[in-house]
Formats: structure tokens, C-alpha cells, sequence
């Protein structure tokens, strides 16, 4: 069986985001949704994207001026 996780981790200290997407499709399509949707909800939360890299809400907070993209 072929089994996908996918996983947002903050660039700065690693800390994964909680829950984590799994799919045992085989269709890379479906992979993409599930990517998108992983990262929605972590930004909803509180993580922020900024210049590429993922900061969770602790490193976030230790911004000094997280500027908004």
C-alpha cells in the first residue's frame, strides 16, 4: 500500500503543525488538495508563511515585524 503524509514543519524550529494529511491515493492530483489544504489550516491557526519558509506561532511571535506579504 502506498501511503502519503504530508507534513508542515516551521522552518525555524521544526515543530510540526498538528494533524497532518494522509492519502493513500495514488493520483498526484489529490496529493496537491491535500498540501493546499494542510497549509490553510496552518495559517489559519496562527502559522505564517512568510518568503517561502513556514514559522510556527511560537517563532512567529518571536518576529520583531513580521511584514505582511
Amino acid at each position: 500500500m502506498l501511503k502519503l503524509f504530508v507534513i508542515v514543519e516551521c522552518d525555524t524550529c521544526g515543530e510540526a503543525f498538528e494533524p497532518v494529511a494522509v492519502s493513500c491515493d495514488r493520483n498526484p492530483s489529490a496529493w496537491r488538495y491535500l498540501a493546499a489544504e494542510l497549509a490553510t489550516r496552518a495559517e489559519g491557526s496562527g502559522w505564517n508563511l512568510y518568503r517561502g519558509a513556514y514559522l510556527c506561532t511560537d517563532c512567529s511571535e518571536d518576529m520583531p515585524c513580521l511584514p505582511a506579504e
